[in-house]
C-alpha cells in the first residue's frame, strides 16, 4: 500500500446510529393504551423492547404487559 495523504484538523462527523429503530413507535404509546399483534410479532417486539430499555430509548419506568387472546393473537398494554 502506498502512503496515504495525512491531514490535520478535519472534523469528525457525528456517529451514525444505523437504521432508525423499527419499533420506535413504542415510545409514543401512553399508559392505558394497547394494541393487538400476532404472537410471532410480539416475540420479536419483546426483544426490541428489552434493547430499547437498555439503550435508554424509552422513558424511565416504561412497562408493557401482554395477554394471549384466541387464535394466536396477543394484546399488549402499556401499564407504566
Amino acid at each position: 500500500m502506498r502512503k496515504p495523504v495525512i491531514e490535520s484538523n478535519v472534523p469528525r462527523p457525528a456517529a451514525d446510529r444505523g437504521r432508525c429503530h423499527k419499533y420506535k413507535w413504542l415510545a409514543e404509546i401512553e399508559v392505558g393504551q394497547s394494541f393487538t399483534a400476532p404472537k410471532s410479532a410480539v416475540q420479536k417486539l419483546d426483544q426490541a423492547y428489552r434493547k430499547m430499555l437498555q439503550g435508554g430509548h424509552l422513558p424511565a419506568g416504561y412497562k408493557l404487559s401482554r395477554r394471549t387472546l384466541d387464535g394466536g393473537t396477543m394484546r399488549v398494554w402499556r401499564i407504566a
